[in-house]
């Protein structure tokens, strides 16, 4: 049997030192995945215990006469109504945070670009009527006489758009393959959001602004500025 046993760990040995293609992918993955698992169980394990052992004790308390039924049920319903209360506080202050966060991000996305971006997905809204809903206030009697005015007059105000030859004088490329070892992270188009991602064309404005061709050169030919900075967008 000993001698099984040494054949067994120096056959082991000599799998360890020969290579490590005989571990699988899957092998290496399952054993990360169970070592997360494995430690999770055992704090599991600890508190059904400790729960099992304060059962007992409250049982023998009662058995022995310095509990009584009455008392334990007041105890058993005060503390379910603090866990409720504690689940119900912090659902409320998840929920405050993640609204937090949602309105934070919508401040970071410039008027401009928010602008570009509806103008992108619905190309026959004005920009005068648009920039009278994006307004951050009520509405005034103003406003109501501005949208009557487009609607009578049927026209913009003065934004002067860019033309065909003008828009492609702003330099274009095309987004290179990143290297296998590359650990810089993609910048995003201020129009879509989107990250520029390989063989997308970019076009720079002379701003430096950079946005995907399809997303910016819309927004130049109605108005020709920059939808981030309002920098001019054509020399």
């Amino acid at each position: 049997m000993l001698e099984g046993a040494d054949g067994g760990n120096a056959s082991l040995s000599n799998a360890e030192e020969g290579g490590a293609a005989t571990i699988s992918p899957r092998d290496t993955a399952s054993r990360r995945s169970a070592g997360p698992l494995r430690a999770s169980l055992i704090p599991l394990r600890s508190r059904r215990f400790v729960g099992l052992l304060l059962m007992i004790c409250v049982f023998s308390l009662v058995q022995v006469g310095v509990l009584n039924w009455t008392l334990m049920a007041w105890g058993f319903f005060g503390s379910l109504l603090v866990v409720s209360l504690f689940r119900l506080v912090r659902l409320v202050n998840g929920y405050a945070i993640r609204s937090d966060t949602a309105r934070r991000r919508r401040q970071r996305i410039p008027r401009g670009a928010l602008e570009a971006r509806l103008q992108l997905h619905h190309p026959g809204i004005e920009l005068g009527r648009l920039r009278l809903l994006l307004v951050d206030r009520d509405f005034t009697g103003e406003d109501y006489q501005a949208l009557l005015d487009l609607d009578e007059n049927n026209d913009v105000p003065s934004t002067v758009g860019a033309s065909e030859g003008e828009i492609k004088r702003n330099p274009s490329f095309v987004i290179p393959e990143p290297a296998a070892d590359s650990v810089v992270k993609p910048k995003n188009c201020s129009i879509c959001l989107y990250p520029f991602k390989p063989r997308e064309r970019v076009r720079i404005i002379p701003c430096l602004h950079q946005f995907h061709t399809e997303c910016i050169d819309p927004w130049l030919r109605q108005n020709a500025i920059c939808p981030v900075c309002k920098f001019p967008a054509v020399g």
